[in-house]
This record gives structure tokens, C-alpha cells and sequence, in this order.
């Protein structure tokens, strides 16, 4: 299997009275988004380029999945779908490729349940 690496560049631009952001460039791959690292806010994201790419992943691995509480677990999955599936484009999981082993499955279990009774798309 080969494995990509997805990139993007944001443009500054003057157009108007205002700045812009722009989609420059993007190689297809699979990054997923980790909320917590600067620069990668969801809903800055999802306004910025949400409909021209599809973002996986996040629900922080660490701060939330590992850390907190099956009912953060929760608040923070439906916060994070609130944001990002409006118009498509989402596919909620771990920040990181895969889900790490030191966390709890009760807290694996809220993120997948929460996902399935308010991430479908009708």
C-alpha cells in the first residue's frame, strides 16, 4: 500500500475590502484533522475549504478520547459533527490514523455511538 500525504497551501489574497483564503494546492491522501494542533481548527477548516475536501478524524486523541469521560467523549463527538457534517465532507474518528491502545473503551464506544445516532446524513 502506498501512502499519500495531504497538503494545502492557503493563499492569502487582497480581493475587495477583505482578505480571502484560497485552496492553492492538495494532494490526494488521508491526514486526519487533529483539533488540537494550531492551524487546524475544525470550524475554521470546514468554513475555509469544506467544500472542496472531505476531513476524517477530529476527536482529539489525546485531550478527549484518552483523557476525559465518556460524556465528554459525547459532548465533544456532537460539537465536532455540528461543525463539520453540514453539507457533507465528514467522517468523524481518532485525530490520529488509528485509535490509540491506551484508550478507554467505554470512551471508544461513546465517540462510535454518538457518531451513529447523530452523524447520518438523511
Amino acid at each position: 500500500m502506498v501512502e499519500t500525504e495531504l497538503t494545502f497551501f492557503e493563499v492569502q489574497s487582497e480581493r475587495g475590502a477583505g482578505q480571502a483564503t484560497e485552496l492553492r494546492q492538495a494532494h490526494l491522501g488521508n491526514a486526519p484533522l487533529q483539533p488540537s494542533t494550531r492551524g487546524m481548527e475544525p470550524a475554521r477548516l470546514k468554513a475555509a475549504f469544506g467544500d472542496r475536501l472531505v476531513f476524517n478524524g477530529c476527536i482529539d486523541s489525546h485531550h478527549v478520547l484518552i483523557d476525559g469521560t465518556p460524556d465528554r467523549v459525547r459532548r465533544v463527538t456532537r460539537e465536532t459533527l455540528d461543525i463539520m457534517k453540514p453539507g457533507g465532507g465528514c467522517i468523524v474518528s481518532a485525530s490520529h490514523d488509528h485509535i490509540l491502545e491506551e484508550t478507554p473503551v467505554e470512551n471508544v464506544l461513546a465517540m462510535f455511538d454518538t457518531a451513529r445516532d447523530f452523524g447520518h446524513y438523511r
